[in-house]
């Protein structure tokens, strides 16, 4: 199967791929710069493991910029759908174990991330076609007169003689 998707200088002025292109850039910046102060803005503990896991997000939705803004490709856009999920996965796990602090900040993130996610999926989805080359061909042979094909045909009475009906 053939993957057709657009060509790269589309998608390089696409709006809507080059505005979550921006969106990561901005996401990521802060995380992998101060990633204390971004968990803390999530309503998460300021622990070791929760500023990794913040670099780390960080990182990947630099990357995903990069990719976007660069030589954007709806792999690109799948990608952030991937990052996405484990954010939710994240912020879901955080929701679970909360800790009396910042659950309000931590439901808007999960929500933001939800529309995000939405967000991305369409981007991805209408940015992707899968298409199956196909190449049709017929041939009838017809081994009688002219004059005697075209009675037969021009005779409409007989036409479900050698029409099969496709609207019945």
């Amino acid at each position: 199967m053939k993957t057709d998707t657009r060509s790269t200088s589309d998608l390089r002025h696409d709006p809507l791929v080059r505005g979550l292109g921006w969106a990561s850039a901005l996401l990521g910046v802060p995380q992998v710069v101060a990633p204390a102060g971004f968990a803390q803005a999530l309503g998460v503990d300021d622990t070791a493991r929760h500023r990794a896991a913040t670099t780390a997000v960080g990182i990947r939705e630099l990357a995903a910029a990069t990719g976007l803004l660069g030589r954007p490709h709806p792999a690109w856009l799948w990608g952030r759908v991937g990052g996405d999920l484990m954010d939710l996965t994240m912020l879901t796990r955080a929701l679970n174990n909360y800790n009396g602090r910042g659950l309000g900040r931590t439901v808007a993130a999960t929500a933001a991330v939800t529309a995000i996610t939405a967000t991305d999926v369409y981007a991805a989805v209408t940015r992707t076609r899968r298409s199956i080359p196909m190449r049709l061909t017929a041939a009838t042979t017809v081994t009688r007169h002219p004059d005697e094909v075209y009675d037969l045909w021009s005779d409409l009475e007989r036409l479900p003689d050698f029409m099969a009906p496709t609207w019945w």
